[in-house]
């Protein structure tokens, strides 16, 4: 599985540093690690000397305190936090051990890799590329022989949100059938109104539902490694734990976790700068002709077709995108786009129409 952000190798195949690069094949927030982030990470490096707290209790009574203060009934021992989700998503794929998921194509691939290490039979939803929307066809799929259904709202590469009310009809299908609903609410954060669409609210209701949330992408701390999940059924949290080594956050992660949950002011920023540049960003793009998908999240879908070395011109002028081949049900004339900082997405943008300009004028020859 390739993700985006290896500034490493990309920078090793044209032969320059990757701080020359801009990096638009990560969705990180632009405005960086907030200082107080920072901050905290640092001052941690004290403790290293010393083994993480296991169990994160501090950052979970936190996140459930911070959670509840915003009108969600969270208890700390609903929350777990690991090494990014990827780590917890492996953590709940092992073990649970379910025979047959549902999973939309396309979305985030680290689902089906950790189901592919234990050989789950995949029930693929494929999207309609023309808005690849969640329907309520996919309720069809969810049946008897079903064990684990993951949801990624805003979806990953599309930025496409699931309405809550489809949610709701999922996960109780879910659990009619005895099955577990995954919701991964990763790029929730970036989303103006979450509580319109987040399930967080249904913890109580829904013990057969966890939640998957991540800190990487808005506090821009994706080298600290830190998510967390929610679930109402605290033998699944028990379960996951059992699977995977004792001490999966760091002291530095955690102490990052505290500060950013206090650092309210960071999230409103962001929203605000993300829907403006995004914004931007679609106009510059239908002004090129270029088709996208329209996005809630910090990134968007693109379609290139006409270009088929998009990704080599575009690191040729040390500009990183997502390739999305290997997403199911996208090829190659997919790419994803991380919206940045204003300065870098005006470079994105002459970038793109340069190369394209020069394929269309090649082509009128």
């Amino acid at each position: 599985m390739e993700h985006g952000g290896n500034r490493y190798q990309a920078g090793r195949k044209i032969g320059v540093s990757e701080d020359a690069l801009i990096d638009f094949s990560a969705n990180i927030c632009p405005l960086g690690m907030p200082d107080p982030v920072r901050e905290a990470a640092a001052a941690a490096a004290a403790a290293a000397v010393h083994y993480p707290d296991p169990s994160s209790s501090a950052l979970c009574e936190q996140i459930a305190r911070s959670m509840t203060d915003e009108g969600y009934d969270i208890r700390p021992q609903w929350v777990m936090c690991g090494s990014g989700a990827a780590d917890l998503i492996y953590r709940l794929v092992f073990a649970m051990n379910p025979r047959t998921a549902v999973v939309p194509h396309p979305t985030f691939g680290e689902y089906e890799e950790a189901m592919g290490c234990i050989g789950t039979k995949i029930i693929g939803y494929d999207l309609n590329h023309d808005g690849f929307e969640i329907k309520e066809d996919i309720l069809e799929n969810i049946n008897e022989t079903v064990d684990m259904v993951f949801i990624c709202s805003p979806n990953n590469p599309t930025g496409v949100l699931t309405e809550r009310a489809l949610l709701e009809a999922i996960v109780e299908r879910t659990a009619r059938v005895g099955a577990l609903a995954v919701i991964d609410e990763c790029f929730l954060d970036f989303v103006p109104e979450p509580r319109q669409y987040t399930m967080a609210g249904h913890l109580t209701d829904y013990p057969n539902m966890l939640i998957l949330r991540s800190f990487t992408k808005m506090y821009a701390m994706p080298g600290l490694r830190l998510g967390y999940a929610l679930c109402g059924d605290e033998t699944i949290l028990d379960q996951m734990k059992r699977f995977g080594p004792p001490w999966p956050v760091s002291t530095a992660a955690q102490a990052a976790g505290m500060a950013a949950i206090l650092a309210k002011d960071h999230r409103q920023k962001t929203v605000g700068y993300i829907l403006r540049e995004r914004t931007w960003m679609e106009q510059a793009l239908a002004s090129m002709g270029i088709e996208f998908t329209q996005s809630s999240a910090n990134y968007i879908l693109i379609r290139v077709p006409e270009v088929s070395d998009l990704y080599e011109q575009m690191l040729l002028r040390r500009i990183m995108i997502r390739r999305c081949e290997n997403y199911v049900n996208l090829d190659g004339s997919y790419f994803r786009i991380a919206v940045g900082c204003h300065e870098d997405n005006v470079q994105l943008m002459a970038a793109l129409k340069q190369i394209i300009g020069e394929k269309r004028r090649l082509k009128e020859r």
